[in-house]
């Protein structure tokens, strides 16, 4: 009897995990959301990913991420990555090695997919990406987590850093030049 009740006022039991993703409510978001531990703020927030498959992520870097090894994407990875392919800006607060650098690349690889590819007209115009790191190495790991998603499409991903390294050694510094060091 209560199940016809609920029958007749739209009401769905079922566990978000077991719905088509068009069957989802907002009780259903809200519980997806406290399941992964994804709290956001600020208007018109996306619903985040239930999987890769459902999402409007392009094809080719959908095959990417299959080809990487990455089977489900992290809570980061959830909601982030629908507010990035909507161009939209977004501060994301993870542990490290959650999935931080996925959650932008992938958006902006998406971005990047549908632009003109470079030619000798428009290459003044690059790049078409650029990501600052506040630190050396964080900017090697962005580098190579980076280019495991962007080699395959075809994009180049170069490191450029600046300053010197500190190092404890006791090797003699080389002589300093008067002309500038080339960009590795």
């Amino acid at each position: 009897m209560e199940r016809r009740k609920a029958a007749k006022a739209g009401y769905d039991d079922r566990h978000w995990t077991d719905k088509p993703l068009e069957d989802m409510k907002e009780r259903d978001w809200r519980i997806f959301r406290e399941d992964f531990s994804i709290s956001a703020r600020g208007g018109s927030i996306p619903h985040p990913l239930r999987s890769w498959e459902e999402s409007t992520i392009p094809q080719l870097i959908l095959e990417c991420i299959e080809r990487i090894g990455y089977k489900e994407p992290s809570p980061i990875q959830r909601q982030a990555i629908p507010i990035g392919l909507q161009n939209r800006d977004i501060i994301g607060i993870a542990e490290t090695g959650s999935g931080k650098t996925a959650a932008f690349v992938i958006p902006m690889l998406a971005f990047i997919s549908s632009l003109p590819p470079f030619t000798d007209d428009n290459r003044h115009l690059g790049p078409y990406s650029l990501i600052l790191a506040p630190t050396r190495e964080l900017a090697q790991q962005i580098e190579s987590e980076t280019r495991k998603f962007a080699s395959p499409l075809g994009y180049k991903c170069v490191s450029i850093v600046g300053g010197s390294r500190n190092s404890n050694s006791t090797s003699a510094k080389a002589p300093r030049s008067s002309s500038p060091p080339p960009v590795v």
